[in-house]
């Protein structure tokens, strides 16, 4: 390396462009680690999940194919970290990049089924690659189902029947809370309600209340002997009901009951 080349490279450094360069990255990769996408007749959405409901980040357009950044918590908190609109950009860009990688994956899909690679084929190998739970949050349960030729709820009982998942299993909030877990059963009444019983195994909950941020255990800490006993179950049941929403139609109301209530 000749001088005038390691004095490009020393201004470079001192410039910290590479770091720059690395935080955006840095940050892309920590957003794409909770975002999903959805479709609707017009579009496909962008969601970013951390705490709380999904926001909606990014539409594109099907028919205009246009890109549009929506208003949201992440769009502040995507100015007030990369002011320059360059850095925005470049952003919105490589975040665009996974929603094209599902819409092929989701394209795939709607091929004309043939008779050396049937689209329920090429599906069961999308499950193997991506995973059940995944393949269902970026197609759909109603389409997944049919080209696999089952239902919604088959689908929910061979995923989740007969088998001890951890909360951290999944891409959902779960607050202070740490706990292991089985669906027992899911059962359909009627149209439009499934009933869902789970068995919370070993686990803990940080309070907010605690000051010292120690976790406490679900079963023997007395917990259930406090006024607010009501409360941890309800937070236990919701990130049930969390972790089962992909798998559930749209026209389905849930309702779960575990061995904590």
């Amino acid at each position: 390396m000749n001088l005038q080349d390691k004095i490009r490279k020393i201004l470079h450094e001192e410039l910290d462009k590479p770091k720059f360069e690395k935080n955006r990255d840095e940050f892309i990769d920590k957003v794409k680690e909770n975002i999903f996408v959805t479709e609707s007749p017009n579009s496909y959405t962008l969601n970013y999940v951390t705490f709380g409901p999904a926001e909606k980040i990014i539409s594109f357009n099907k028919k205009t194919r246009n890109i549009k950044l929506l208003d949201s918590r992440f769009k502040k908190k995507l100015e007030l970290l990369f002011p320059n609109n360059e850095d925005k950009i470049y952003i919105i860009k490589k975040l665009f990049n996974t929603i094209v990688t599902s819409l092929k994956k989701i394209e795939k899909f709607d091929l004309q089924e043939d008779t050396n690679n049937p689209i329920k084929e090429k599906m069961e190998r999308l499950i193997k690659q991506q995973g059940l739970r995944d393949v269902v949050k970026m197609v759909g349960v109603d389409k997944v189902s049919k080209i696999l030729e089952t239902t919604p709820l088959q689908l929910a009982q061979d995923f989740f029947l007969d088998k001890t998942f951890s909360i951290d299993d999944f891409n959902v909030n779960t607050g202070g809370y740490d706990f292991t877990f089985e669906i027992t059963d899911i059962d359909e009444e009627g149209d439009d309600v499934w009933y869902v019983y789970a068995k919370i195994g070993d686990g803990s909950v940080i309070l907010m209340t605690d000051e010292d941020n120690e976790p406490r255990d679900l079963w023997n800490s007395g917990l259930w002997d406090e006024d607010y006993w009501w409360e941890i179950q309800g937070e236990i049941m919701e990130i049930i009901y969390d972790i089962l929403l992909p798998f559930v139609p749209k026209n389905i109301d849930i309702k779960v009951e575990h061995n904590l209530m």
